[in-house]
């Protein structure tokens, strides 16, 4: 039986980032100065926290029952333990190249954020933070993806972690690039 309370929580947290990454591609642009014009966020978070999901249930080396039934009540799908393998594999979901993938709605977020900066000269405490909004909310999802059958594994734990550090690091080494980008645009 899946937790219905936490099915909305994850598809809240879903609409509420991609609500704000809404917002500020309307003020930013973002997407059309990444090169990607017309793009939803409604459909980019939705997209990328999937992937997220599908890499954690695969990191314990065990996909159950209990996992995909939380997966297809999450997004509205009907696959078996086996369909989510096959998409893991097609895909290249559990993989070195996936992990060091910086998601779409951080590049979005990160030229959002970095384009207000530069436009309200804000720094410190003060300075917008949209990455790191992004960053919570996928450290939340991943919890509570990780809590779909009951338990999670050390496997699970510390593939989140990992993951999410390596988006901090990703972040990090893109932010010069991006500040440049939005400051001239």
């Amino acid at each position: 039986m899946v937790n219905q309370e936490l099915v909305a929580s994850i598809r809240d947290a879903i609409e509420g980032m991609g609500s704000v990454l809404e917002q500020a591609d309307g003020m930013t642009g973002a997407t059309k100065a990444l090169g990607i014009p017309g793009t939803s966020m409604k459909r980019i978070v939705p997209s990328e926290v999937k992937y997220l999901f599908l890499y954690l249930t695969a990191s314990d080396g065990v996909i159950d029952d209990a996992e995909v039934e939380f997966f297809n009540e999450v997004f509205g799908y009907s696959f078996t333990a086996q369909e989510c393998k096959e998409l893991i594999v097609k895909c290249g979901i559990y993989s070195n190249e996936f992990a060091n993938r910086l998601p779409l709605l951080f590049n979005i977020a990160l030229y959002s954020e970095e384009w207000m900066r530069a436009r309200t000269h804000t720094t410190g405490i003060d300075a917008p933070d949209l990455v790191e909004t992004m960053i919570n909310g996928y450290q939340i999802i991943g919890k509570q993806v990780m809590s779909a059958d009951g338990s999670a594994s050390l496997h699970e734990k510390v593939d989140l972690y990992d993951y999410i550090n390596n988006i901090r690091k990703q972040v990090s080494e893109l932010r010069p690039v991006f500040r440049k980008k939005a400051q001239l645009s």
